[in-house]
Order: structure tokens, then sequence, then C-alpha cells
């Protein structure tokens, strides 16, 4: 009886220590591909976001930004949702106040 029971659990842990499939890469969601556009001046608020919320439906992804400027009010990333951004682009942020979220957040007030 016990050699019966240690096979078993020698099969489970056969089983559990079995390699997995590597996972497939997250999909890329480009912010141009939704309306953001490199060029400075452009608020890219809405833009951003759109890309954002498209990951996040997807269940997972990366949101990528094409070299340029991109001007963008506050943004809300989401669950399993990562930016990637290209290493001549940079960051420049605004405080307008046009530019805040209309929802209450630590950003746009409220919280």
């Amino acid at each position: 009886m016990k050699r019966l029971i240690l096979s078993a659990g020698c099969c489970v842990a056969l089983l559990l220590a079995a390699p997995t499939a590597p996972a497939a890469p997250p999909a890329e969601f480009c912010v141009n591909d939704f309306g953001a556009t490199a060029d400075g001046p452009a608020t890219n608020t809405a833009a951003i976001q759109r890309a954002i919320d498209a990951a996040a439906a997807a269940g997972a992804g990366v949101v990528t930004f094409s070299n340029g400027t991109y001007l963008s009010g506050a943004i809300f990333l989401k669950s399993n949702v990562r930016l990637r951004l290209q290493i001549l682009g940079h960051e420049r942020r605004g405080r307008d106040v046009e530019r805040l979220p209309g929802a209450p957040s630590a950003v746009g007030g409220g919280l």
C-alpha cells in the first residue's frame, strides 16, 4: 500500500515539474494607431487612453509610442498593461486644468 502512495506522489511531482509552453508575447498597441501624433503641441491624452483601454480589453498588452514628443494630461493605467517609451522620446507634462481627467483622482482632484 505504501508503494502505491509513493508512486502516485512521484507522478504528481513529475506532472508539476513538467515544462510548460512559453506564453505568447503580449499584444502591442501603438498610440499612433489610436490617433496620437508625435508633433509636440497636439494633446494626445484621449488617444493614449484609448490605446490603454484597448490593451486592457484584450486582457494584457504593451502600449507603445513611436519616436517623437507627446503632450498628454493625466492617463489611467490598468492591470496587465505596460507602457513602452522609445529611448529617444521624452515626456513633457502640462499643468493645464482642462487636460486633467473628469473622474475623481489624486491628479484631477477629488480624492
